[in-house]
C-alpha cells in the first residue's frame, strides 16, 4: 500500500541507525566479535549503506585481518557498482587505502 512507504522507511531509518549504534559502541570498547556480527547484520538488512562496510573494514584491521577487510571494500565496490553505478566514497576509499598501506607494513616485517 502506497501509504506504508513512509512508515517502512522511517522503520528502516531507524533500524540502520540503531545497528550503527551499537556496532559502534561494541567497536569503541574493543569487542570486535560483537562489532563484526552487528555490522554484518546491518549488511545483511541494507547492503547499500557505505558505514557497515567502513565498520566491517575497520573492524577486521583492529584484528589485522588484513585480507578480510579488503575482501569487504571488493563487496561494497560490486554491490555499488552494480545496483546503483557509483563507486565507493572518499570516505570508503581512503579507510581501504590505509587498509592497504597497514597491509603491506605488515607484509614488510
Amino acid at each position: 500500500m502506497p501509504w506504508s512507504l513512509p512508515l517502512r522507511e522511517n522503520l528502516h531509518v531507524k533500524l540502520v541507525s540503531r545497528i550503527l549504534a551499537w556496532a559502534g559502541q561494541a567497536e569503541e570498547n574493543t569487542q570486535m566479535e560483537t562489532a563484526l556480527s552487528l555490522y554484518q547484520r546491518g549488511l545483511e538488512t541494507d547492503d547499500l549503506v557505505e558505514d557497515f562496510y567502513r565498520g566491517l573494514m575497520r573492524s577486521y584491521s583492529k584484528r589485522e585481518e588484513w585480507s578480510a577487510a579488503i575482501k569487504v571494500y571488493r563487496r561494497c565496490q560490486k554491490v555499488l557498482s552494480a545496483r546503483m553505478g557509483v563507486e565507493p566514497s572518499s570516505a570508503t576509499k581512503r579507510l581501504y587505502m590505509s587498509v592497504l598501506e597497514s597491509s603491506q607494513t605488515e607484509d614488510a616485517k
